[in-house]
């Protein structure tokens, strides 16, 4: 009997030889080791219920957090996801809406298309994508921004994203919150699509144009072609709005 326990202690202690170098004494006696694993157990088992413990505080806080970012965004929902919906709707054609969704151990926002929720990416398109998170950034903006003053937005060349028949709503639904007393700095190339025309069509407020080709030295192809570009560049400045004063 006394054999078989010493084999058992002995193959424990093979198996966990690091606990039991760090709680064995020097030169003890089988009562001084059991001794000695009783207390390691007993450590451990404090900071096991200390960490538990630990992980319930912060469970109960995430809880909070999750109930007060709740409250928040009915807050704002009444104002911002009009604003947002508006935007988008100029853009897809479609009623959108945008919903908080809280879970267990997450909270994220579901796009909400034809009463359909579209929460993966792929759910979009790339041009969807790129303008729908294009008019998320300006409702954001639009509502962050105090009363009269405009939060200016910078647009780096988003035609090349664009399918061919939203290019008119994608103008559309720039010009609207350039309207809104907000400055759009965009860089664009100059091409044949619609884009730039409703932008120029829809802009009440101002519509005005920086030949950056000129800050560059031309090719020898684009040299020959530069009066194509002033061309085009000067119907677009025709299609717009005179600015107000």
């Amino acid at each position: 009997m006394l054999e078989a326990a010493q084999q058992v202690l002995s193959d424990f202690e093979e198996r966990h030889s690091k606990i039991v170098e760090r709680g064995k004494p020097v030169d003890a006696n089988h009562e001084q080791v059991i001794a000695a694993y009783e207390k390691t157990i007993a450590d451990i088992d404090k900071e096991r219920l200390k960490q538990k413990a630990k992980s319930a505080e912060a469970a109960k806080a995430y809880k909070q957090i999750q109930r007060r970012l709740e409250q928040e965004y009915l807050s704002i929902q009444q104002d911002f996801v009009p604003k947002f919906s508006k935007l988008a709707n100029l853009f897809l054609g479609v009623d959108l809406d945008i919903q908080l969704e809280i879970r267990d151990k997450s909270v994220s926002l579901a796009l909400t298309v034809k009463k359909t929720q579209r929460r993966a990416d792929h759910d979009l398109s790339e041009s969807q994508r790129f303008f729908v998170d294009i008019a998320l950034r300006m409702a954001l903006a639009s509502y962050a921004s105090p009363e009269g003053n405009g939060a200016p937005l910078y647009i780096d060349t988003p035609e090349g994203s664009l399918d061919l028949a939203y290019e008119a709503q994608a103008g559309q639904m720039i010009a609207e919150f350039a309207n809104d007393g907000h400055p759009i700095f965009m860089t664009a190339n100059i091409n044949t699509s619609a884009l730039l025309s409703e932008i120029a069509k829809g802009s009440r407020l101002g519509f005005g144009l920086q030949r950056l080709y000129k800050w560059r030295e031309l090719s020898e192809v684009q040299e020959k072609h530069e009066s194509d570009f002033e061309n085009r560049l000067n119907e677009l400045e025709k299609l717009a709005h005179p600015r107000k004063k």
